[in-house]
C-alpha cells in the first residue's frame, strides 16, 4: 500500500505549464523536449522559477534542472504535521524537493519506456552534478546521490513541446527511511548564484572536496571505514600538489607503502602552515595512523570518526589556502 506518497493523478496533473514557460527560456529545447521527474527523499530549500543550466563532462547535450517543493500533512513514521519538517539529510518528513530535468529529445520516434533505458545515464550524470554541487554550496554533505532512477519516488517521464507536455510515463516507487523544526528558510539567492556557477563549471569541485563530503556522508551512514579512507586520501591529495619535487610513481609509493614518510611530510607541511593550529597535528596524526590500520592491516576504525574528520578537514582546508 503506497506511504504517504503522490497518487498517479496528482503526478498526472502537475504543472505542465511551468515546462514551457522553462522552454521558452532556453529554446535549444525546442522543437521537442524530455522530462524526467522525482521526488527527493529530503527538502533542498530551493527556489521556484529559478532553472539550473547543467553540464557535465562526456556529453552534448545540456540540462536544464528545476526544483519545486512538494508539501506532506501525513508521514507514517511522524503522524500529522502542518508547516514543520524533519529536516534531515538522508530522509526527510512532511517537507520534500522535487527534480524535474529538462532535455531536448532527438529520437521523437522511440517510444517513453525506450526513452528510460537509453538516457537513464546521462539524467543520472547531470543530476549528481547538480546534488554534488548542491551538497559543496551549501555543506549539506549528507545529501546522497541518485544510483537508480527507477528505485527514485514517483518517477515521470515526460515528452513534450513548445504547446506543453504530450505524453508521459509514470514509473511510482515508495519508501522513506532528522530534527523536527518549523518550516525552515529557502536558500538565499547568493547560494542560487554560486550553485548556477558550479553546475556549468566542468572543473567546479576539488577531487578532495568531493571525498571530504563523501566521508562525511559515510561517517552519517555508519560507514566508518569508507570515511576513513576518503578523508585520508583528500589529505593525501593536497599534501601531493605541495610537494612538487616527487614524481607522480614517488608519490604514490611514499603514501601507501612507506606510510610514516608521509605522515612525517604532513607533520612539516602542516608545522609550517601559519594557519594550522600546532596542537591539532597530533589529531591529523591520529586520523592517518587509523587510515593506515584500516587499509593496511584489515583492521576496525580505533579512534573517533567525527575528530578524525574534522581535524582531516581542517587541514585540507588550511594547505589549500596556503
Amino acid at each position: 500500500m503506497p506511504q504517504a506518497g503522490f497518487s498517479t493523478t496528482n503526478m498526472a496533473g502537475e504543472h505542465p505549464e511551468r515546462f514551457v514557460s522553462v522552454v521558452k527560456k532556453h529554446s535549444f529545447l525546442l522543437p521537442q523536449y524530455l522530462v524526467f521527474s522525482f521526488t527527493l527523499p529530503v527538502c533542498l530549500h530551493l527556489r521556484e522559477g529559478y532553472d539550473f543550466l547543467i553540464k557535465t563532462e562526456g556529453t552534448s547535450n545540456h540540462f536544464i534542472i528545476v526544483t519545486k517543493e512538494y508539501v506532506e500533512g501525513f508521514d507514517p513514521r511522524h503522524g500529522e504535521g502542518k508547516n514543520v519538517e524533519v529536516f534531515s539529510d538522508s530522509v526527510s518528513a512532511f517537507r520534500f524537493t522535487r527534480i524535474s530535468v529538462l532535455f531536448p529529445d532527438y529520437k521523437p520516434e522511440i517510444p517513453l519506456e525506450g526513452i528510460l533505458r537509453r538516457n537513464e545515464k546521462n539524467v543520472l550524470k547531470a543530476v549528481n552534478h547538480f546534488l554534488n554541487c548542491y551538497r559543496y554550496t551549501t555543506g549539506r554533505s549528507g545529501v546522497r546521490n541518485i544510483y537508480s532512477l527507477t528505485s527514485c519516488r514517483d518517477l515521470r517521464v515526460e515528452r513534450g513541446e513548445k504547446e506543453g507536455i504530450r505524453n508521459f510515463l509514470i514509473v511510482i516507487n515508495f519508501g522513506k527511511e532528522g530534527v523536527l523544526s518549523p518550516f525552515l528558510p529557502l536558500r538565499n539567492l547568493d547560494e542560487h548564484k554560486r550553485l548556477q556557477s558550479l553546475t556549468t563549471s566542468l572543473d567546479s569541485i576539488p577531487l578532495e572536496s568531493l571525498l571530504l563530503m563523501d566521508a562525511r556522508r559515510y561517517a552519517i551512514d555508519g560507514h566508518d571505514a569508507q570515511a576513513i579512507i576518503n578523508a585520508v586520501t583528500a589529505l593525501e591529495i593536497v599534501v601531493n600538489k605541495k610537494n612538487t619535487k616527487l614524481n607522480f610513481i614517488q608519490k604514490i609509493l611514499v603514501n601507501f607503502i612507506k606510510g610514516y614518510g608521509f605522515r612525517a611530510r604532513v607533520v612539516k607541511i602542516l608545522k609550517a602552515t601559519p594557519t594550522f593550529p600546532e596542537k591539532l597535528i597530533v589529531n591529523v596524526i591520529s586520523a592517518i595512523k587509523d587510515r593506515h590500520r584500516v587499509v593496511h592491516r584489515g583492521k576496525a576504525l580505533k579512534g573517533n570518526i567525527d575528530q578524525h574528520l574534522n581535524s582531516v578537514e581542517k587541514a585540507v582546508n588550511a594547505l589549500k589556502d596556503n
